[in-house]
């Protein structure tokens, strides 16, 4: 999708991964909160887990 001015929502708890940017490209982030390190998940591995907790 080449649309610079289209946005993507992600609700909490989706895993992303974002690929195939173009040279340049930036991939702005906002959130609510602030940033702490122990509320993001590095590997897929317990994502599920926790994900389902939630819900």
């Amino acid at each position: 999708m080449q649309q610079p001015g289209r946005g993507l929502y992600g609700d909490p708890m989706v895993w992303r991964n974002p690929l195939h940017f173009s040279a340049g490209s930036v991939c702005p982030v906002l959130a609510s909160p602030g940033y702490d390190e122990a509320d993001y998940h590095r590997d897929y591995d317990g994502f599920p887990r926790d994900a389902r907790t939630l819900t």
